[in-house]
């Protein structure tokens, strides 16, 4: 549901919205006067069909490969750390990039999430996923495979907001797996610290079994 629902509201924006691009993408002079809004909305605009098309096909693709590997609310965490946290650190960490939109930083934080928590349960899939994200953005990072979004002059390239999507998408996952062990561990020290319940139902056991036999006889 989260991919459906991420998927919709790309569309709707940007089919839906005249001048969408102008007032909700991501650009620096707008969210430095203010507008942080754009934090968020960047990420559901795009600059043509061809582009919402591309990123919603990399969004059921990676629904597809690891969309069963976190519950609906953990991709929503993952969704919105990986949303703020490119927009974030593409304004403190990449000043050479003056405007960005579209869904594929998301994507890219979605499909690093999945990636992480496969790996986490010794995924061999995930393993491999990994791999190729990686590959994937050193080859953006340092060979320029994603052309930069022309929504302002000398706008920034996205692979920026890729790897910070990423790797917030990640530790996202990370953090939450680390979250639910923790809780499952206390759980069972808490079971296993109060044995009274089981010394209770034990006793109201043999308290029974002889009154059971007396009966009988």
């Amino acid at each position: 549901m989260p991919f459906l629902v991420l998927g919709l509201t790309a569309a709707a924006t940007t089919w839906l919205l005249p001048g969408s691009v102008a007032r909700l993408a991501w650009t620096r002079t707008a969210i430095a006067g203010g507008e942080l809004w754009r934090l968020l909305t960047a990420h559901f605009v795009h600059a043509t069909t061809a582009h919402l098309v591309v990123d919603l096909a990399a969004l059921a693709l990676v629904a597809l490969l690891v969309g069963g590997e976190l519950t609906a609310s953990d991709w929503w965490l993952v969704a919105l750390a990986s949303a703020l946290g490119s927009g974030l650190a593409v304004l403190w960490l990449s000043p050479a990039t003056l405007a960005f939109a579209g869904l594929s930083a998301v994507v890219h934080g979605l499909l690093a999430a999945g990636c992480t928590a496969a790996c986490l349960r010794r995924s061999p899939l995930g393993f491999a996923l990994a791999a190729a994200l990686a590959l994937k953005l050193a080859l953006e990072r340092w060979g320029g495979a994603v052309p930069a979004l022309a929504l302002a002059p000398a706008a920034g390239i996205a692979h920026a907001a890729h790897l910070y999507a990423s790797v917030a998408g990640a530790a996202a996952a990370f953090l939450l797996a680390r979250r639910r062990r923790n809780v499952l561990a206390a759980s069972r020290a808490s079971a296993a610290s109060d044995p009274g319940s089981n010394l209770a139902s034990s006793s109201a056991i043999s308290a029974s079994g002889p009154a059971k036999e007396g009966s009988e006889e």
